[in-house]
């Protein structure tokens, strides 16, 4: 019957163990002295030899010849306990037998006397699977076993133990092994099997393996399934495994940027039954491998790899920025983890592949950083090229002239006998009602300048003839007519802005006083002019002005209610003296000898009138408070005194601001932001 590769060669000695020297040698030199614990802890990742070891120490304690602290295969103890006819020996699955009874059993066979090898052994492998109840159970066991009885306990999650079991045993720690020692049994073995494993291929499956003896043995058994040489392709065919050389071809894509090319190479594996959490985890360790040969000086002790697979490595991380390599493997890190949940593994793949030759679509930190040293490159590469010829420097627009600056200056004087006749200047563009058109503003200049037109004939003043007015010149051309005439020889300008001087005098009302007649009143003056009519006439030698505005020194008395109360009869009332006068009636009268008065109206108070500032004061309502924006409209309001009456034609308006206090307060907010004061409000 064919047995399987990792049970046909598992070790028989201590010797035989690969990797694990820190363990092999210290069970060996306990069975040679013969100084044994009574509990045992083996940890490790899998495939690492736990449960090898403990199988190798239970048969050289029990032994009948031991060798050295190795058993010696041969006698009935040490093939019984390979076979498991030893009844001494028990290896429990603790993952499957977990339950406090499966304790309390052990509990109760371990009492009896071992019945043919010197001591009883059980193995719990697994063990950090045993609940609570079980682990309390096997604490007293554990602590004070009978003198027969060895306890190995082997466990790849160690913090799941609880503290007193480990406390009562001897721990022993399992390393991953080094993939040289795993490629190297590994070439061992195919020999023993008569098979040709190439050296990059054993490396293969030793960096498959993860440290784990147990996982290369089957990948070394699956692929001896095809017939020939065992090399990398093979390995890759029989894994579903991308080759290095397409490894290295999708990674200088990736850090191309070409995106369609990556693109393209994952479609191919997916078609070749790749599968996309296999590709995804064997492209970050093909970039886990650029980060070690950028950050280590001697990564072969870590990369395992062939020296030209080194070499590619060392001249492809040599020319990828370490920035970049990092956000690759932050990228593929997220995708591998989100491949575990996803239900279409080829699209997360094609979207990572995305993201890694794009950093510009990400948002990490690690992207950020690489777009700024993919634009420092670029920058570089446009500074290291030579400078080209400057170009020809542009005019600059020149701004818009003003109307006196486009007036041709005069020219200098030519030897021309006759003077060419003037340019006909265009017609003025007719008045046109329609704004201008996109096209037609486009092609209309913004203003006219003097290089715009061409160069005029007339550009002399000494020898053209005079220009028309109103720009003509004034020293030889005849005067400018009116208004703009020069009042040195043009004839005097009319009212009513001619001289003085030499113009007639003007007419009233603006006429001068000194040679012109007299103004007529009102205006008159009151030196040569008659006496002016009442009411401004003057006092001292016109008759007294009739009331109300006469002179109470000379005129007759002021008749009530301004009149003088000294020689005049008393006031009537509401003004009247109240020392002679009888007491004034209400609401005026004096309080200490009249009856008493009504309420007094404030000085100045005009009574109810509109409030102006209502309109403001909606405005402001509805930026305090926009939920009132039905209350505002056709309201009013009206101010008398300190209160402010408001008003609107909504039939049900004032049980509504009856009833609503924060509608009050807004009002009464507004009112105080727009006008400053405070309002008693009320409403009609």
């Amino acid at each position: 019957m064919y047995q399987v590769l990792y049970r046909k060669y598992r070790p028989q000695v201590f010797a035989d163990v690969v990797g694990q020297p820190q363990v092999t040698k210290v069970l060996a030199e306990q069975v040679s002295s013969g100084r044994l614990s009574h509990a045992y802890l083996f940890t490790g990742s899998r495939g690492t030899g736990k449960t090898t070891c403990a199988r190798i120490f239970a048969k050289a304690v029990c032994c009948e010849h031991p060798k050295g602290g190795d058993p010696c295969c041969e006698c009935e103890i040490c093939r019984g306990i390979d076979s498991g006819s030893i009844l001494d020996y028990s290896e429990m699955d603790a993952a499957s037998n977990r339950s406090i009874e499966d304790i309390r059993r052990i509990r109760e066979e371990a009492w009896i006397a071992p019945a043919r090898a010197k001591r009883r052994i059980y193995v719990l492998d697994e063990v950090h699977m045993l609940t609570n109840e079980a682990f309390n159970a096997l604490l007293k066991i554990l602590e004070e076993p009978p003198e027969h009885v060895i306890f190995i306990l082997a466990t790849t999650d160690v913090q799941k133990l609880p503290g007193t079991i480990l406390s009562r045993c001897q721990r022993f720690d399992f390393m991953r092994i080094e993939p040289q020692l795993i490629s190297a049994r590994l070439v061992q073995v195919a020999a023993a099997e008569n098979r040709v494993l190439t050296e990059s291929a054993a490396a293969m499956i030793a960096g498959m393996a993860d440290g784990a003896m147990r996982d290369s043995l089957s990948i070394l058994d699956r692929c001896m399934s095809e017939p020939g040489e065992i090399d990398e392709a093979a390995v890759a065919a029989a894994v579903g495994l991308v080759g290095k050389d397409a490894l290295f071809r999708l990674a200088d894509a990736v850090c191309r940027g070409d995106s369609s090319e990556a693109i393209r190479m994952v479609n191919e594996f997916h078609r070749s039954s790749c599968d996309s959490e296999r590709l995804c985890s064997d492209l970050l360790t093909h970039f886990r491998n650029y980060m070690i040969v950028r950050s280590v000086r001697q990564p072969e002790t870590i990369v395992v790899c062939t020296r030209a697979d080194m070499e590619k490595y060392r001249q492809r991380a040599a020319a990828a920025p370490l920035e970049k390599i990092l956000f690759f493997i932050d990228v593929l890190s997220e995708t591998a983890e989100k491949l575990k949940r996803s239900t279409n593994g080829v699209v997360d793949a094609e979207t990572a592949i995305l993201r890694l030759c794009r950093p510009e679509l990400s948002e990490t930190e690690n992207a950020l950083v690489t777009r700024i040293r993919m634009l420092e490159k670029r920058i570089a590469e446009l500074e290291a090229r030579p400078a080209a010829q400057p170009a020809a420097p542009v005019p600059a627009a020149q701004p818009p002239r003003t109307e006196a600056e486009t007036i041709p200056e005069p020219a200098q004087p030519t030897a021309s006998p006759a003077a060419p006749a003037l340019a006909q200047a265009p017609p003025p563009p007719t008045a046109k009602n329609d704004p201008p058109t996109k096209a037609e503003a486009a092609e209309k200049p913004s203003a006219p300048v003097a290089e715009d037109f061409p160069a005029m004939p007339s550009d002399d003043a000494e020898d053209d003839p005079p220009m028309t007015m109103p720009f003509g010149d004034a020293d030889d051309d005849p005067p400018m007519p009116p208004p703009f005439g020069d009042a040195d020889d043009d004839p005097p300008i009319p009212p009513p802005f001619g001289d003085a001087d030499d113009d007639p005098p003007m007419p009233p009302p603006f006429g001068d006083a000194d040679d012109d007649p007299p103004m007529p009143p009102p205006f008159g003056d009151a030196d040569d002019d008659p006496p002016m009519t009442m009411p401004f006439g003057d006092a001292d030698d016109d008759p007294p002005m009739p009331p109300p505005f006469g002179d109470m020194d000379d005129d007759p008395p002021m008749p009530p209610p301004f009149g003088d109360a000294d020689d005049d009869p008393p006031m009537a009332m509401p003004f009247g003296d109240a020392d002679d006068d009888p007491p004034m009636p209400m609401p005026f009268g004096d309080a200490d000898s009249a009856p008493p008065s009504a309420p007094a109206v404030p000085a100045g108070d005009p009574g109810p009138r509109p409030f102006e500032q209502w309109p403001a004061v909606c405005d402001e309502i509805l930026r305090i408070s926009p939920m009132f924006c039905g209350f505002t409209p056709g309201s009013a309001a009206t101010e008398n005194g300190n209160s402010l009456i408001l008003s609107s034609p909504m039939p049900t308006f004032k049980a509504i601001m009856t009833g609503s206090t924060a509608l009050v307060e807004a009002i009464r907010r507004a009112v105080k932001n727009v006008t400053g004061r405070d309002y008693d409000i009320k409403f009609a």
